[in-house]
């Protein structure tokens, strides 16, 4: 007998790879990437997890609100909205 382990979400497999989406404060914004630096802060306009499942949780939002300049919080929104879209994230 033959045991098959399938472990995660509808039977996809999980992996421990993950892809952070970010769009950085405006006062990051000119700061070099680091990723120690970057996935610590709190205080990004957009910090967006995708799973190599295809699961994606949007960790982080701020809008106007939350110190941009330029965007409001619908428009942050509609990024990641297409950027879901478009990589077919769930």
């Amino acid at each position: 007998m033959i045991w098959t382990a399938i472990s995660g979400w509808s039977h996809h497999w999980v992996s421990k790879r993950k892809y952070h989406f970010i769009i950085p404060a405006v006062v990051d914004w000119d700061q070099p990437f680091s990723a120690d630096a970057l996935l610590g802060h709190t205080d990004h306009l957009l910090h967006g997890l995708i799973h190599s499942n295809g699961f994606g949780h949007l960790v982080t939002l701020h809008g106007r609100d939350g110190g941009s300049t330029f965007l409001s919080g619908c428009q942050i929104m509609d990024i990641w909205d297409q950027l879901c879209a478009a990589l077919r994230v769930r």
